[in-house]
């Protein structure tokens, strides 16, 4: 029996399986083997630009909050910040209790890009430090305002395309303990999710390479 040699569908899902387990130890890995203070650093929270609806984040006194402005395509996911200010108010038209100008964008121009790149979701990172004396249960107005210019396919050509960023999202103080829940909910999902489910497609991907279906005779 040939069994790393030809393609078949019980093959398949055994890789997926051992892929899936894999997911799920590193899953492990992130809960049993970081600090608290490396958990809640490295907890990356996603912001859609192309949603109308309020999104909400998490965030903790005198932490980390690392955000993801998800939105626009471009070649190679590459763009140029232009004036990004992001703004923390306990309420609307209240003075700012953070402002952040200028947030670093590397510009997408000094890099050497050909219209055969792949076309890339543009990320655009946040890594602030939240005041200290921010009360849990707080709920702080955020707003991202700017614009972006990034390289867009024209052909065999590329193209600049600008787009203004106007985005309002709401920030939850919590706890630290509280946001420790809010980093391992991810990890515990996968978890929950890759190990039996690696183990079904690993089970069944043996048996029916093992012990294939036979052939219905021909009436």
């Amino acid at each position: 029996m040939n069994f790393f040699q030809k393609p078949s569908t019980p093959l398949l899902l055994i890789a997926f399986g051992i892929l899936l387990i894999v997911f799920g130890l590193v899953s492990v890995y992130t809960l049993t083997e970081r600090t608290e203070v490396e958990l809640i650093n490295g907890f990356v929270q996603r912001i859609p630009l192309d949603q109308d609806h309020t999104s909400k984040i998490y965030g903790s006194a005198g932490q980390n909050l690392n955000l993801h402005i998800v939105g626009m395509r471009s070649v190679g996911g590459f763009y140029s910040g232009e004036g990004l200010t992001l703004t923390l108010r306990e309420s609307t038209g209240q003075a700012p209790i953070l402002l952040t100008e200028n947030l670093h964008a590397p510009g997408w121009q000094e890099r050497s890009l050909s219209p055969s790149q792949r076309i890339g979701e543009i990320i655009i990172p946040i890594n602030i430090q939240l005041p200290s004396d921010l009360m849990v249960g707080s709920q702080i107005h955020a707003e991202l305002i700017g614009a972006v210019s990034y390289p867009i396919k024209n052909g065999n050509s590329l193209l600049e395309e600008h787009a203004d960023i106007s985005r309002s999202f709401a920030l939850e103080v919590v706890s630290q303990e509280e946001l420790l829940k809010q980093v391992r909910k991810r990890p515990v999902w996968i978890m929950s999710v890759s190990f039996p489910l690696s183990l079904a497609l690993i089970v069944l991907g043996a048996r029916a390479e093992l012990y294939p279906a036979k052939p219905r005779p021909k009436s």
